[in-house]
């Protein structure tokens, strides 16, 4: 059984991914990672956690005994700074598996993860938004974790 950490199940993305993890029966218990105050679910597998993503304790307390990490979170606030501690710590406590969410470089203040995959040389990936995400993910796998970029 596998425990998944998911970050912004409430967000606009997030909450289309909380149901699939529930449904699933390899998983035992989905963490719910939240800066604003926790949800609620009728599934005992979900557990809400309210975190403050700059205290890098906090985030342990949260992600220890983790295996996946989902990152869903929205783009507001320090979401740059809280994604960076996100796979820092992720990392430290043995999170083996990081599907990232977020994007930004100095040009875009945000943008989706998903649709593009910066690994791929061509003429349709240059641009300083794809740059942004592949240093993330180059970021991620150079502190251990396995990364899926979709």
């Amino acid at each position: 059984m596998v425990v998944v950490t998911l970050v912004g199940a409430g967000g606009n993305f997030g909450y289309k991914v909380l149901p699939v993890l529930v449904a699933e029966e390899t998983i035992s218990e989905v963490r719910c990672l939240s800066r604003k105050s926790t949800g609620k679910s009728t599934s005992k597998k979900v557990k809400y956690i309210n975190v403050d993503y700059s205290d890098p304790a906090d985030l342990e307390n949260a992600l220890a005994g983790s295996e996946i990490l989902i990152n869903a979170m929205g783009t507001n606030l320090d979401h740059l700074k809280n994604k960076v501690a996100l796979v820092d710590v992720a990392a430290a406590v043995g999170v083996r598996i990081y599907i990232p969410r977020l994007i930004a470089c100095s040009t875009l203040s945000d943008g989706s993860e998903f649709g593009v995959d910066p690994h791929v040389e061509t003429e349709f990936v240059k641009h300083p938004m794809w740059d942004s995400k592949k240093e993330h993910d180059v970021y991620a796998e150079s502190k251990g974790l396995k990364v899926i970029s979709i």
